[in-house]
C-alpha cells in the first residue's frame, strides 16, 4: 500500500482486442489494488464500436475512469519548451517560440520536429561549453518548411539515403515489427 505502481501506455488505439482485454481484467482484478493505471490514445483514430472505447465503458461501471482530453499547447506551453530544449530563458526564446507555434499551431510532436529540422540545417547550433543554444532566425528557411505535420515528415524522410529509403518502405510492408538478419 505504501508503494503503489504506476503503468503509463502510451498509443493504446493500436492495442489489439486480446490486450486490451488482458488489460481489462488487471484493472478489475482485487489483487490490483495498489495499480494506478495511466492511458493515452488518440480519440481521432478510435470511432464508435472501437474495442478501446468497449473496454473503456465497461470499466466505467466498475472502477474510477478519469478521462483528461488534452489538445495542442497554448504558445506560452510553446514557447516554455522551447526555452527548456535550448537552455534559455523564455523571454530569449519569445520570437523563436511564437514561430514554432506558428508553424505547428501547438502540435508538441511536430514542435520538436521542427526544432530538430532547424538543428540539422544550421539554424539552431549549440554554444561551446555553455549548454546553451543560439538560433539564427534569418538562416532558417521557414518558407519551404511546411506547416503540416505529415508533408514534413515525409520530406525529412525524402532526405534519408536512398537505401535507406527503400528499406523503411519493405519494412512498412512487413508490418509494425520485424526480425532484422543482416548477413
Amino acid at each position: 500500500a505504501g508503494h503503489p505502481v504506476v503503468l503509463f501506455l502510451d498509443d493504446l488505439q493500436w492495442s489489439d482486442a486480446p490486450t486490451l482485454e488482458l488489460l481489462r481484467r488487471v484493472m478489475l482484478s482485487h489483487e490490483t489494488s495498489h495499480l494506478f493505471l495511466v492511458g493515452a490514445y488518440r480519440s481521432n483514430e478510435v470511432a464508435v464500436g472501437h474495442p478501446l472505447l468497449l473496454i473503456l465503458d465497461d470499466l466505467k461501471t466498475h472502477r474510477t475512469v478519469k478521462e483528461i482530453p488534452i489538445g495542442p499547447l497554448d504558445p506560452g506551453s510553446v514557447n516554455h519548451l522551447v526555452a527548456d530544449a535550448l537552455s534559455r530563458t523564455e523571454n530569449e526564446t519569445r520570437e523563436l517560440g511564437a514561430l514554432l507555434y506558428e508553424k505547428a499551431q501547438g502540435n508538441p510532436f511536430f514542435t520538436n520536429e521542427l526544432i530538430r529540422g532547424l538543428y540539422l540545417e544550421g539554424a539552431i547550433t549549440p554554444e561551446a561549453g555553455t549548454g546553451r543554444w543560439s538560433w539564427d532566425l534569418d538562416q532558417a528557411r521557414w518558407a519551404q518548411m511546411s506547416s503540416d505535420v505529415v508533408e514534413f515528415m515525409l520530406e525529412s524522410l525524402r532526405r534519408l539515403p536512398p537505401e535507406t529509403q527503400q528499406v523503411l518502405q519493405l519494412a512498412a510492408c512487413i508490418g509494425a515489427s520485424f526480425d532484422l538478419v543482416v548477413g
